[in-house]
């Protein structure tokens, strides 16, 4: 099978010959893209790649699979060939997990299937959100050969109190808040930027990435894992605090009281999405004011943008937007940029260090 000159070849990796018939299936009825083979598993898909070259523009790739799995395959098509990669990842906490850790490792989104062969259940419904995910992906900067996350040395946690967040705690809330919006790519990117925090961060952060829940709360417990200062998955009633990151649960709009509290609801979604960055960055404006600085990472469309609005209306002095050169998809940050929002746009790897300069203008 070979692409037409306008359509964008697709590999189908699968352990499941069911899997790959349903997916193959609504990619050859699509009028963007193009089957141009299918592999039952990663020895498979690594030859088949070889095989067709750049006519493969796009994989999926199952996360579990026998022989080698998709991490594995994932991990050595980005050192040799790399290509734009879409998981397709059960809601199980395990494949949600292997997930997360190949968004790190350079897959573009994925595709979450309730379990077993439960996508064919709704096959129109399926459909759509692939179709959507592959042109999202389409639209993305291809990882360069061998591209890896800057991590810092391991640095154990510091358990004492700052004066700073001392003060905070005894209010119950911090005096300075970091707000982050990204979507697509965004596991990554935040690997990238948490990590590189300081054990003294002198504020609080929120962070809205567009995820399901249970992949809301793994990324969570692994950029904590990986980080000096303290990340969780935000929960109803939490207070911002110095020295904590708070990631807004998938499933939830997550909006800030004037007391510096959580408040979680089930409005419906904001242009498809739930959590939506504008909603908890305009509660954060109306709470905080002159104290926040906005953050918007990659991602598609314009989530954050009337977000950063709210805040400079309200006094914020600070917006960053990730740097073209290093956004997955530079759709969100091109958006603040183009509306005059942003004050300048930082590579990822230097967004740590711009958070921390940026707050002592606070």
């Amino acid at each position: 099978m070979q692409a037409t000159e306008k359509k964008k070849g697709v590999l189908v990796v699968d352990d499941s010959a069911f899997m790959r018939k349903v997916l193959s299936e609504i990619i050859s009825s699509s009028d963007e893209f193009a089957l141009i083979d299918t592999a039952s598993n990663g020895e498979d898909a690594l030859a088949k790649l070889r095989q067709h070259g750049d006519s493969v523009e796009l994989v999926t790739l199952d996360v579990e699979m026998p022989r080698m799995d998709g991490l594995s395959c994932l991990r050595q098509m980005m050192a040799e060939s790399p290509r734009r990669v879409v998981m397709v990842s059960s809601l199980t906490t395990e494949g949600a997990a292997e997930t997360i850790e190949a968004l790190e490792a350079g897959a573009i989104d994925f595709l979450a299937k309730p379990g077993g062969n439960a996508i064919s259940l709704n096959f129109k419904e399926s459909s759509t959100e692939l179709l959507r995910i592959l042109r999202s992906a389409a639209m993305s900067r291809i990882p360069a050969r061998g591209e890896t996350i800057r991590r810092p040395a391991p640095r154990a946690r510091v358990e004492t109190i700052s004066p700073v967040r001392a003060a905070a705690s005894a209010v119950g809330a911090a005096s300075r808040i970091v707000a982050v919006a990204s979507s697509t790519g965004g596991p990554k990117a935040l690997a990238s930027f948490i990590p590189q925090l300081p054990d003294k961060f002198r504020a609080a952060m929120l962070v809205v990435q567009h995820m399901p829940a249970t992949f809301t709360k793994l990324l969570a417990e692994r950029l904590d894992k990986s980080s000096a200062i303290r990340v969780k998955e935000a929960e109803e009633g939490d207070v911002l605090e110095a020295g904590t990151c708070l990631i807004a649960p998938g499933g939830f709009h997550t909006e800030v009281t004037p007391s510096l509290s959580i408040h979680l609801t089930k409005d419906p979604p904001v242009g498809g999405l739930r959590p939506c960055a504008d909603i908890t960055f305009r509660t954060l404006a109306n709470a905080a004011g002159s104290h926040v600085m906005g953050v918007v990472l990659t991602g598609m469309g314009s989530d954050g943008t009337e977000g950063c609005k709210a805040l400079r209306a309200k006094g914020a002095q600070v917006v960053l937007a990730e740097s073209r050169q290093t956004a997955t998809i530079w759709g969100m940050p091109r958006s603040v940029v183009e509306h005059g929002v942003a004050d300048r746009e930082v590579p990822i790897d230097d967004m740590a260090a711009a958070v921390v300069e940026a707050l002592g203008r606070i």
